[in-house]
C-alpha cells in the first residue's frame, strides 16, 4: 500500500517560529494522516494491518526525520525529537 507524498512547509511561519517538539509533532500529524489516508481509500481494516504495512509507516516517518534532519542541520534536537515519537510509534 503505497503512502502519499507529504509536503510541509512555512512550519512556524504564523509567529515566532516554531519549537522542535512543535516541528516533530506536525510532521508525525502529517505522516499519520496520510497513513490512515491511504488505509481508508484502500478499504482496509485497521486491525488487519500486517508487519510490512506498518514498516512503511515506519520508513515514511524515518524519511521526514530526514529531512527535518537535513533542512535544519539537525538544530535545537528536532531530529532527536522526531526520533523519539518513532520509537514508540506501533507499540
Amino acid at each position: 500500500m503505497p503512502l502519499p507524498t507529504i509536503r510541509i512547509k512555512d512550519i512556524g511561519k504564523d509567529g515566532k517560529g516554531a519549537t522542535p517538539e512543535e516541528i516533530a509533532s506536525q510532521i508525525m500529524d502529517a505522516v499519520l494522516k496520510g497513513a490512515q489516508n491511504a488505509v481508508a481509500s484502500a478499504k482496509i481494516n485497521v486491525d488487519q494491518l500486517t508487519g510490512a504495512a506498518m514498516k512503511q509507516v515506519e520508513e515514511a516517518a524515518g524519511d521526514a526525520t530526514k529531512a527535518l534532519e537535513d533542512a535544519t542541520g539537525g538544530a535545537g534536537g528536532a531530529g532527536d525529537a522526531v526520533k523519539g515519537l518513532i520509537k514508540g510509534f506501533g507499540k
